[in-house]
């Protein structure tokens, strides 16, 4: 929703998104070659193949990862589905892919079920099982629990690239190891 809510098509954030992610899926690595994952209310897995098994052209994938486009944001979701995607097929910690993560800055609502809110009025967490720490954990944080509950020493490389030059909001700063931020079109 807010990725085409800032400038005029082709020029969204939503648009550039999806056209990175379609040409990054070419070019990645061939274990995550022609494979995408949206963070939408229900994460979703695109397998860029036609059913002959060769790779989608660009126009094509463009197509698929619309059909399944929303109005809302589950990052946890995402993190979820990449976490089930290696520990299924056993990748180990060295063979991680980098997540490029196309946003346009807005993390406020990108907790999915479980996102993290503190209510001002009430001076209580929208959560009560949470402890004052867990209230002001970023998503950034609480997905790194994530992958390291599942087993895994560290997240994968992740670029965070905000694709809306009037917002800023990011999860981490430049001095977080595993993160790479990138601003702009």
């Amino acid at each position: 929703a807010s990725m085409t809510w800032v400038d005029k098509v082709p020029n969204q954030p939503m648009q550039i998104a999806v056209g990175l992610a379609c040409f990054i899926s070419c070019v990645a690595s061939d274990k995550f070659k022609d494979v995408a994952l949206s963070f939408t209310s229900k994460p979703y897995c695109f397998s860029f193949k036609n059913d002959d098994g060769s790779p989608m052209n660009v126009s094509q994938r463009w197509n698929a990862m619309m059909k399944h486009s929303g109005g809302s944001t589950n990052y946890e979701g995402l993190h979820d589905a990449m976490i089930t995607l290696c520990t299924e097929n056993k990748v180990p910690e060295d063979e991680l892919p980098v997540l490029w993560i196309g946003t346009d800055g807005e993390f406020d609502a990108m907790g999915g079920l479980t996102s993290y809110s503190y209510s001002w009025s009430s001076s209580k967490p929208s959560n009560p099982s949470m402890n004052a720490v867990q209230k002001w954990e970023t998503m950034h944080q609480s997905i790194e629990k994530k992958w390291i509950r599942a087993g895994y020493k560290k997240v994968p490389l992740i670029v965070y690239h905000n694709l809306n030059s009037n917002s800023n909001g990011v999860q981490v700063d430049q001095k977080y190891k595993g993160v790479i931020l990138l601003g702009g079109r």
